[in-house]
């Protein structure tokens, strides 16, 4: 077995005669073992003579009630921060949407010709007549 562990024990319970007697052995053959068994020792002795601290009634209902104050006041300052950083993070992302979704508008309804030398021309005005098929203008005239 373990020296460490063997002196640890015979600080604890008594040891058997084979495990008494190998400890001895290992005490007087090693001055560190020797040294450590006494300031084992000395600290168990100032661990009993140290009156234990005490923390006054009802310490742990003030501790208790002032976790649940705190979780409470937590998960409301998560969750108006979360918002308040999706609503950051949303505005700049929609207005650049929205000024995308215009441009990409506004360039398909632009009408743009080609012109002889093979150029492109958007000088023509187009009215809402030239967007309509003919197909779908024919059939309004019959239903109408």
């Amino acid at each position: 077995m373990n020296v460490k562990k063997l002196l640890c024990r015979s600080l604890d319970v008594p040891l058997g005669r084979s495990e008494e007697k190998s400890l001895e052995e290992a005490l007087f053959g090693s001055e560190t073992l020797r040294v450590k068994r006494e300031q084992m020792v000395a600290l168990r002795h100032q661990v009993a003579a140290s009156r234990p601290g005490s923390f006054g009634p009802g310490f742990s209902n003030r501790v208790m009630q002032t976790l649940l104050e705190q979780r409470a006041g937590f998960s409301n300052v998560i969750a108006v921060s979360f918002t308040a950083r999706l609503v950051a993070a949303f505005k700049p992302l929609a207005i650049a949407s929205a000024a995308a979704i215009l441009l990409l508008a506004l360039v398909n309804i632009m009408p743009v010709e080609k012109t002889a030398d093979g150029s492109l021309s958007s000088n023509t005005v187009q009215t809402v007549d030239d967007f309509i098929d003919q197909t779908f203008v024919l059939h309004l005239e019959d239903i109408l």
